[in-house]
């Protein structure tokens, strides 16, 4: 789903546009209709032997991958978040390190913007698959982390 963010009409006419990944709709079982937004995140494994040991490291033998795949599978929630990891930031264009915690808090925050976006109605949503309609609906979001 296509959201309008931010229209900025001081230098012309700029829109920037935000990109549900994920949009489910139906009715919970009240019979009230509701929607979820879902913000997925992806980790690569690789990333994440990468901040375990601190540093970037371009190949990666094997055997460190399984070892801290097995690891991943025994970690308590709590060690998980606290866990770094390196990706490559485009608008920076460099390595970055971030914790599994922020990466969560970040995609928190995409999905509330999300979700006022979308309580605008035909203001917010610039999709045209999407019907809006007037009514009560119940509206709200996840955040899938993954790795792979």
């Amino acid at each position: 789903m296509r959201l309008t963010m931010n229209v900025n009409k001081n230098n012309g006419c700029i829109i920037q546009y935000g990109f549900i990944d994920i949009f489910v709709c139906g009715q919970n079982e009240y019979g009230l209709d509701s929607g979820a937004v879902l913000e997925l995140k992806v980790i690569p494994l690789e990333g994440l032997y990468r901040g375990k040991v601190g540093k970037w490291i371009e190949n990666i033998d094997y055997r460190s991958l399984v070892e801290i795949d097995d690891e991943l599978k025994t970690d308590s929630e709590e060690n998980l978040l606290r866990r770094n990891y390196y990706y490559w930031s485009k608008q920076r264009k460099q390595y970055q390190l971030m914790n599994v915690q922020k990466c969560l808090d970040l995609g928190i925050e995409q999905i509330n913007k999300y979700i006022k976006t979308v309580k605008k109605g035909s203001k917010g949503v610039y999709d045209e698959r999407v019907k809006i309609e007037e009514g009560h609906s119940i509206l709200g979001g996840y955040v899938l982390i993954s790795r792979i």
